[in-house]
């Protein structure tokens, strides 16, 4: 119900004339100027504050406020008819509940499920958003090793036409090895100048990245702790609480008397971001 409308239909004696709803909390008294505010205001005042209700602004002490029972009974009254309504709300939704308990089920499930759809839609984008930065860095380092392309002299005057007449005469040379006895010394030796030979085309081929190579931990997928998206937990439901002040968590009191309380909101834990850490790194 709208409620201005709601507001309207209400005794007027039941708007706080503080917030201008009806009340949320036991209503209280200022003293001495007799305006009447929900309780739980005085969360956020002054033992003594200003009252800016009155025309001409003056000292109001929380102790000396008061409650007073025809208020707190005209209250009291339309918060049980009030309940009234809403028990009739639910008589009547258990009764369709009834006729289809089949349904009610997957509206409380088809809820669960949107909600992890929407976990799932987040911790995409962030991996997403992770790994486009992996593409970033991996493309801008490339462009960086092209354009040093052209001022790489030991990659630019290297001959590969020299290392293949060395080659050619490694191979002449194996083939006059006969037998082990004259030739062994000189085939270790060989194999020495092949070595040294492929170390330097090697050492060429890893100029073009500054001798250092770039892997990808292909591991560290898994050890993302994919709980943090969000667990599935199971409650039992307390209907044991007041229903006209569902979570109800704080108590003020006033003077020596309880006078109220707040409500405050319960809040859904969203998905945990992924942990930052760096998945591409160079290996000298």
């Amino acid at each position: 119900m709208n409620k201005q409308v709601e507001n309207k239909a209400c005794d007027e004696d039941l708007i706080c004339i503080h917030c201008g709803k009806i009340f949320q909390s036991v209503p209280i008294t200022l003293f001495p100027c007799g305006w009447v505010i929900c309780s739980h205001h005085f969360e956020v005042l002054m033992k003594t504050f200003n009252c800016n209700m009155c025309s001409k602004n003056h000292p109001v002490n929380v102790d000396q406020c008061i409650k007073t029972k025809n208020l707190e009974f005209k209250y009291l009254k339309y918060k049980v008819n009030e309940s009234l309504k809403e028990f009739e709300e639910e008589i009547n939704e258990l009764d369709q509940i009834k006729k289809d308990p089949v349904n009610y089920l997957d509206d409380v499930f088809v809820k669960l499920i949107n909600k992890i759809d929407l976990q799932r839609e987040m911790a995409k984008k962030q991996i997403d958003s992770y790994f486009d930065k992996l593409y970033g860095t991996i493309n801008m380092t490339r462009k960086n090793f092209e354009s040093a392309i052209d001022k790489n002299n030991e990659f630019k005057y290297f001959s590969t036409e020299k290392m293949s007449q060395d080659k050619d005469l490694f191979k002449e040379e194996l083939s006059s090895m006969k037998d082990a006895k004259n030739s062994y010394l000189s085939l270790v030796d060989l194999r020495s100048k092949i070595k040294q030979k492929r170390e330097s085309i090697k050492t060429v081929v890893n100029s073009l990245t500054e001798n250092k190579s770039f892997e990808i931990e292909s591991d560290s997928f898994y050890l993302i702790d994919f709980s943090k998206f969000g667990k599935i937990e199971t409650k039992p439901i307390n209907n044991e609480n007041d229903l006209d002040r569902k979570n109800e968590t704080f108590i003020f009191n006033l003077g020596s008397g309880m006078i109220g309380t707040i409500l405050q909101a319960p809040e859904f834990e969203t998905a945990a971001k992924i942990a930052n850490r760096a998945l591409l790194k160079p290996k000298f």
